[in-house]
């Protein structure tokens, strides 16, 4: 009987993430291999949730433009936040149906994209210029018809200790808002919430309860609910957060050692509810792809690249969830 319920558990717990995803239109995950190989040619990939399989899309991705943030799915396209840095940096896209893929450049590092409003043709982000005085972080709206990017705002950056994690900004292309964690030092962190469609910052928090440093965050579905990833010496450590009043106040705390590296975010799917990132599994060569719950902060699944991946090499950063 234990084992028989234990069962019937675990067969609900699948059923219900492959509702979930199948109700937000999210069943598959698209997910970029970069090329070790110089000259060489990166390769997009896509992983049905349901039936588990793969298939490759495109063999012909520049290999000299990396994807190594941010990803999403829009319109029948995939679309990935590029560098050759310190040489150029753009947006690359690939047609999902094709295969074919092109590459924009830009004056700015992406590292957070989500698609824009239904028709308007635009991908929202949150970019970087270097000055002379450091980083300066904007807002900017890139024209998937044209690609052509338009700086909307100018974040200010008077108190911003960004350490270099893209995990620590996330756009609900839903809301047209972003979340964007930063480090004050002695302080546990501030979190600005900003109007994707204006680039005005709507609302300054600390995020006190911290005792180290804001790694990441996850806009939930709701304005002012979702996740803080923070990083210790002992590891990550997963805590639900809500903006109520001048604060950002801890609902819950979740231990979250799994996952997190190299700053990379994670894809969140439409509903917000699940996310997916690429780990590090010890392996120079191969890589998980982790699936997880948002409002939890626990694998769901782990699923080895290396069994996917028919390449001599696995490389992937940049995932975005999509049909």
């Amino acid at each position: 009987p234990i084992l028989k319920n234990v069962c019937l558990c675990l067969f609900a717990l699948v059923f219900l993430i492959a509702f979930a995803l199948a109700s937000s239109g999210d069943e598959k995950v698209y997910f970029i291999n970069n090329t070790p190989i110089i000259p060489g040619n990166n390769s997009l990939y896509r992983y049905d949730l349901s039936t588990k399989k793969v298939s490759r899309i495109s063999d012909t991705l520049n290999g000299l433009q990396a994807y190594l943030s941010s990803a999403v799915v829009c319109d029948g396209a995939f679309y990935g936040a590029t560098s050759h840095a310190p040489i150029s940096f753009g947006i690359g896209k690939v047609n999902l149906t094709t295969g074919e893929s092109v590459a924009a450049g830009s004056v700015a590092l992406y590292h957070a994209i989500a698609c824009g409003p239904a028709g308007s043709n635009l991908l929202y982000g949150i970019a970087s210029l270097p000055t002379a005085s450091g980083l300066q972080f904007t807002v900017r709206h890139f024209n998937t018809q044209t690609f052509t990017d338009t700086q909307v705002a100018i974040i200010p950056t008077k108190k911003l200790f960004w350490k270099g994690s893209d995990a620590a900004i996330s756009i609900n292309a839903q809301l047209g808002e972003a979340w964007f964690a930063d480090d004050v030092e002695g302080d546990g962190g501030r979190l600005l919430v900003i109007d994707m469609h204006n680039g005005t910052v709507k609302g300054d928090y600390l995020l006190s309860f911290l005792a180290g440093s804001a790694y990441g965050v996850i806009l939930g579905a709701a304005s002012g609910r979702g996740a803080v990833i923070e990083q210790r010496d002992d590891g990550f450590h997963w805590y639900g957060a809500t903006i109520e009043g001048e604060r950002a106040h801890l609902s819950h705390e979740l231990h979250a050692n799994w996952f997190f590296y190299a700053g990379v975010p994670p894809a969140i799917s439409a509903d917000r509810s699940t996310g997916c990132l690429a780990s590090d599994s010890g392996s120079k060569t191969l890589q998980n792809l982790n699936i997880f719950s948002v409002t939890e902060g626990k694998v769901t699944e782990s699923i080895p690249l290396g069994n996917l991946v028919q390449e001599n090499y696995v490389s992937v950063a940049a995932v975005a969830f999509g049909p």
